[in-house]
């Protein structure tokens, strides 16, 4: 339980980290959130958007979520 707890807080900082890379770069970092069907495909994954434009700049062709936070720190080439 407290391994989970650790790796929820470390995963929280490294999401709050790479959501400010991404609005200092001019994108912003969406997560897919549902309450009605937690197993839906794609739940919990991100996308990267340009709100200027509104589009989708990285994340797959289903859902146009998909993206791990391994996928967006190397999207945005900030790879620790």
């Amino acid at each position: 339980m407290i391994d989970t707890l650790d790796q929820q807080d470390v995963d929280g900082r490294r999401e709050r980290r790479l959501r400010r890379v991404a609005k200092n770069r001019g994108f912003a970092l969406q997560k897919f959130r549902t309450r009605r069907d937690p197993h839906a495909i794609g739940n919990g994954t991100y996308r990267l958007v340009d709100p200027f434009v509104n589009c989708v700049v990285a994340g797959d062709e289903v859902t146009s979520y998909g993206l791990t936070l391994d996928n967006v720190e190397e999207w945005l080439g900030t790879t620790q």
